[in-house]
């Protein structure tokens, strides 16, 4: 592209000298109209920003985001590797933006998991709540029981009936729970599935932490500092399974809820 822009700036001022005159001729005057009304009307400008940009040639380059050589000035001599050497502030600029992306990325998925923890969790312990009680005694059906009873052995001593031909009531105040094994599945599958979902969460949350712990090397401290910062934080990540933890947490949900579905298949 560059090339092109020079032979048509040299073509230009050899052609037109300096600022493309308006021509003489009939036709030339046709041509420059076409042009100028292709161009947007202003030819004569056109023509001066080309030759400037063949004046100016680094104008390109200084328009890269990625030629560090132009964006940050070279070190002084056997000092490159100094805190101002190019080679950190190249590391920490890059470094950023691959962070940043991949930060987010991580942020959102945290997210999103966290509020459908958070609302699996609610509608599992509205379950838990009610099944719950059929694993203890209930004592509402040992007062009927008991009031059963007392109502038999007065009718039997109204009727001069030994009371000794009264059965015995089957529950009392100190009766032990015997629950059913269907009760006992389905609380033990719904209790499952509500501790996945609280520990999904509670593992999310450190998460965000160390990632916000994470991205805080960017602000503080010169390039260089900031460069061994972010790779001893980066070693410890991986060292961690950081990546393969958030990985896991989608997992871990799915999990949680297959086990509250067969437990509600149970129930049904």
């Amino acid at each position: 592209m560059l090339k092109v822009l020079t032979a048509v700036s040299f073509s230009v001022r050899t052609s037109q000298k300096n600022s493309c005159p308006v021509p003489s001729t009939p036709g030339d005057e046709d041509a420059q109209y076409s042009g100028s009304r292709f161009l947007g009307g202003d030819l004569p400008k056109v023509c001066s920003l080309l030759v400037s940009l063949h004046q100016y040639p680094t104008l390109f380059t200084a328009l890269d985001p990625f030629d560090y050589e132009q964006k940050y000035s070279e070190a002084e001599p056997y000092k490159e590797m100094g805190d101002g050497g190019r080679i950190w502030k190249t590391y920490v600029e890059e470094s950023i933006k691959v962070d940043a992306n991949q930060v987010a990325d991580w942020t959102n998925a945290l997210d999103v998991l966290l509020v459908f923890a958070g609302l699996f969790s609610a509608v599992v312990s509205s379950f838990v709540s009610q099944t719950y009680q059929s694993l203890l005694v209930d004592h509402s059906e040992v007062t009927s029981y008991l009031t059963y009873e007392s109502i038999n052995l007065q009718r039997a001593k109204d009727a001069n009936i030994s009371l000794s031909t009264i059965p015995r009531s089957e529950l009392a105040p100190n009766s032990t729970s015997d629950p059913s094994l269907t009760a006992v599945c389905v609380n033990g599958l719904w209790f499952t599935s509500l501790t996945l979902s609280l520990t999904t969460a509670l593992i999310a949350v450190l998460t965000k932490q160390w990632i916000h712990q994470y991205m805080s090397f960017s602000q503080t401290g010169g390039p260089r500092e900031r460069t061994q910062l972010r790779q001893a934080r980066a070693d410890n990540l991986e060292a961690w399974n950081v990546p393969v933890i958030i990985g896991l947490l989608p997992v871990m949900m799915h999990v949680a809820l297959g086990v509250f579905l067969a437990g509600l298949i149970i129930f049904l």
